[in-house]
């Protein structure tokens, strides 16, 4: 037993040697400076991308390209002389050819009073919105979020919150906190979507996951929702919703989210060694997995309740070019409200897309955009007011369609049977050519080739007989368009 406490002892030794050695490391790189980034931006190559301020480490935060080919550029970086944790934000704008506009702002930038940056939009007549968020000691909820609004020379919109800048906070009363921006959309209205966290004072700081319009102005547009915002929770039996981003999807907003649906868990370390010392179990809490899943929020503001649908059933399936047609069975369980429409996913589960033009009356589904020849692995599921429902189950199938047509090369005639060399289509549709059939003088389509590779050989025909010969190819989906034609005539 003695042998092994060395032992032990030993490695802990060289554990903390290795990590001593990992930070000297880390401290050391503190005292040089990264180097700014040059990758590509919304293709621009951002060579001139620097630090502002002879700071360090630049990176693009988030960025936008107006209607004159601009492109704004939110940058994170850290100030000279300053530690690396403290972080600075900077717009700057760039011309179409990637050299800075210095007509915006102090040379092409304009500093932002964040310590976190959030979101970028381009607005009408190509003002800029920027939204982060930074620490305010004055104030007693203590984290600020705000959106900012600047006019083409880089000065602040007045007509826009105060002054050109809007602080945002949840629409409840009771004294919310810690507000922190997800994303925001310039709507085609001229409003903004605001995703949007925060705390509660009233619900002992409990986290609230909230969708929000906000007029041109930044107000609040009281008219959606509950005093212009929609409060998200977790389908009924989960917990802990977080809010990561949205899509518009027929005027409606898909809110990407994750939640708990089981109990966390415990793990507990096994050691004789620690269990010998008399020392108690050591134990530590197990998240449980989070179920990445999407929320719809109505175009009006206005949530159903209810619980998620039970699983659709698919009875069929039918491939076609660059997509799929499914024939769908509704679920048994609506889970309270209406069925609005159906997401799909090709990855098990790990993103879900929605059916264009589905609705609750929906009986059958296309899928499009998919890779002729390519194998998915498809299930569906029903939207409701309380998200995307349970998984369906799964069909396999591979887009396909018929062939391009095959190309005659040339003919050559001998007695009795012409020679012909061909390529095969360019395009197989997805499926393999498995026959070729032919035409002789416009007439009848008829098996006519031993196999598929040229060349091959028509027998059985009159000598100075004029042929003009065409050629189609044969898949899983059918026969392909014909062939050019050419002309040959057999001779003794």
């Amino acid at each position: 037993m003695r042998e092994f406490k060395k032992t032990k002892t030993a490695v802990m030794s060289k554990l903390i040697s290795a990590i001593a050695v990992s930070l000297l490391a880390i401290v050391a790189s503190f005292g040089a400076a990264s180097p700014a980034s040059a990758d590509p931006v919304d293709n621009m190559n951002l060579q001139s991308l620097s630090s502002p301020h002879g700071g360090w480490g630049a990176e693009v935060w988030a960025s936008a390209k107006n209607s004159t080919g601009q492109l704004a550029v939110l940058i994170k970086y850290h100030p000279k002389g300053l530690a690396f944790w403290d972080n600075s934000y900077a717009l700057e704008k760039y011309n179409a050819d990637a050299s800075l506009d210095t007509s915006f702002g102090t040379n092409g930038v304009v500093d932002l009073p964040y310590d976190t940056g959030h979101d970028l939009q381009i607005l009408s007549n190509n003002r800029i919105l920027v939204a982060g968020g930074y620490y305010d000691w004055s104030r007693a909820e203590i984290r600020v979020a705000r959106m900012d609004v600047f006019q083409n020379d880089g000065s602040y919109d007045t007509s826009f919150g105060t002054n050109g800048h809007q602080d945002i906070a949840g629409a409840s009363a009771g004294g919310d906190i810690y507000p922190d921006i997800h994303q925001v959309t310039a709507l085609s209205s001229g409003k903004l979507a605001v995703l949007l966290t925060y705390r509660n004072f009233n619900r002992e700081y409990q986290f609230v996951q909230v969708f929000q319009i906000r007029n041109a102005d930044g107000s609040l547009d009281q008219s959606y929702g509950q005093n212009g915002e929609v409060e998200l929770t977790a389908p009924a039996g989960s917990r802990e919703l977080e809010t990561y981003s949205f899509t518009i999807v027929n005027s409606d907003f898909v809110v990407s989210v994750g939640y708990k649906s089981e109990p966390d868990g415990q793990q507990c370390m096994n050691d004789p060694w620690w269990e010998e010392m008399g020392m108690p179990p050591m134990c530590w809490p197990v998240p449980a997995p989070v179920v990445k899943s999407t929320l719809t929020v109505p175009s009006d503001g206005v949530l159903s309740t209810g619980n998620p649908a039970s699983a659709t059933y698919i009875g069929w399936h039918k491939a076609r070019n660059a997509s799929v047609l499914l024939g769908i069975r509704k679920p048994l369980r609506t889970g309270g409200s209406a069925i609005t429409g159906y997401q799909y996913t090709l990855n098990d589960g790990a993103t879900w897309s929605a059916v264009s033009g589905s609705t609750g009356t929906s009986k059958t589904l296309t899928i499009a955009g998919l890779t002729n020849g390519t194998n998915y692995t498809i299930q569906v599921r029903a939207v409701n007011g309380a998200g995307g429902g349970a998984a369906s189950n799964a069909h396999v199938f591979t887009p396909r369609t018929v062939a391009s047509a095959p190309v005659i090369t040339s003919l050559s005639a001998e007695q009795n049977a012409i020679t012909v060399n061909f390529d095969a289509p360019a395009d197989n549709g997805g499926s393999e050519v498995t026959r070729y059939s032919c035409s002789l003088n416009g007439k009848r389509w008829r098996f006519c080739f031993e196999d598929v590779n040229s060349p091959q050989v028509l027998s059985g025909l009159k000598n100075g007989k004029i042929y003009s010969i065409r050629i189609r190819a044969l898949n899983a989906s059918g026969w392909s368009a014909a062939s050019n034609a050419l002309e040959a005539t057999p001779q003794k």
